[in-house]
């Protein structure tokens, strides 16, 4: 693992979820049944931040708006690289690669006024996760519900699902206040017209700074979530997941501890801590691997050595949780993975 890239991530579902499950099997059939059902979350949450990706976007509707304005608000860069305008290809519904210091993601601008012509080859060529339609003043409202329409039930016929969000962008136009109220009030009507459900499609105004990465995260499914979480640069959205994820660990290791598990043999709670500071760390955008978490270790005062694997590491955290007596009660579980969760965010996302 110490050769992984920035964008590689562990395989914790192999390296850590089939060691604590090979301890489960000391167990009576009685236990195994209660911890079944917190190990398959456990793999749940292994399996996301293995799959995770930041999703493929669709732009559609009108034209107008650059398109690095319109990405730049779901990964903001203080000085966006020149690659936001000179790969815009308005129409033509040509995926492309745009890259991050953290990764990329796949952009198809297909923005276009014959959307009949553009669309179809677009999604031919590659389906969409999320689907942003921009809006403005001029917009003729039913046509663009239409658009919308069109692209959602194209994703379903050619996949059989849905795809995971879809955002109405809007951009308000200097000195057009009664326009803009006018198609926003056509746009909610427009929506009921179709018989689509407006909730479904959030209007995010563009103008507001982080509102349109905020929505997007919301509508994704938890690997698209992490994946654009992670690449995004932004400190409170990672903070957010990543609390998330540590009241996910703390309720599992509660559970897992309510059947008595002998201090010698806690791998299966060490297993889920090590497996929320992994996520955290490469969520944060620093590889997962020895020296990282080493580091991590080292600041908690752990006695670890720089050939550290992630089972050992699980192992090493045996150590650091207060005990009294031979067993791991749930309240000390779910107090030292709360402690564990809070230290690796301040550690890998607040820097401190």
């Amino acid at each position: 693992m110490a050769n992984e890239t920035p964008d590689e991530k562990p395989d914790l579902k192999t390296d850590l979820i089939s060691q604590a499950e090979q301890l489960l099997t000391g167990l009576s059939a009685a236990d195994r049944d209660k911890l079944k059902g917190d190990f398959q979350l456990i793999k749940e949450i292994a399996q996301a931040v293995s799959d995770a990706h930041p999703p493929s976007i669709l732009l559609i509707g009108e034209p107008g708006a650059p398109l690095g304005e319109i990405l730049s608000q779901l990964a903001p860069l203080s000085d966006p690289p020149e690659q936001w305008d000179i790969h815009q290809e308005i129409g033509r519904g040509r995926w492309q690669n745009w890259k991050l210091e953290l990764g990329e993601f796949r952009v198809c601008d297909a923005r276009s006024e014959s959307p009949h012509e553009s669309l179809p080859k677009a999604l031919n060529f590659e389906l969409p996760e999320l689907i942003l339609s921009v809006v403005s003043s001029n917009t003729r409202a039913p046509g663009r519900v239409e658009e919308l329409q069109m692209v959602v039930e194209g994703v379903e016929d050619l996949a059989n699902k849905l795809p995971s969000g879809a955002l109405v962008i809007w951009r308000p136009s200097a000195g057009r206040e009664v326009g803009d109220f006018v198609t926003l009030q056509a746009l909610k009507q427009a929506f009921v017209d179709q018989g689509m459900a407006r909730d479904a499609f959030p209007v995010v105004q563009l103008a507001r700074p982080g509102k349109l990465l905020s929505s997007a995260l919301a509508q994704l499914n938890e690997s698209q979530r992490l994946g654009l979480a992670r690449i995004c640069g932004d400190p409170t959205s990672k903070k957010e997941i990543a609390q998330a994820i540590v009241r996910t660990a703390t309720s599992v290791n509660a559970s897992i501890a309510v059947v008595p598990i002998p201090v010698a043999s806690s791998l299966p709670i060490t297993t889920v801590q090590v497996l929320m500071i992994s996520s955290i760390a490469w969520l944060s955008g620093r590889e997962v691997n020895a020296k990282t978490l080493g580091e991590f270790g080292g600041a908690l005062g752990l006695n670890i050595g720089a050939a550290l694997a992630l089972r050992e590491f699980a192992r090493a955290l045996i150590n650091w949780i207060p005990v009294a007596g031979s067993v791991v009660s749930a309240a000390i579980a779910a107090a030292a993975t709360q402690t564990l969760g809070k230290a690796a965010i301040r550690y890998y996302i607040d820097k401190e």
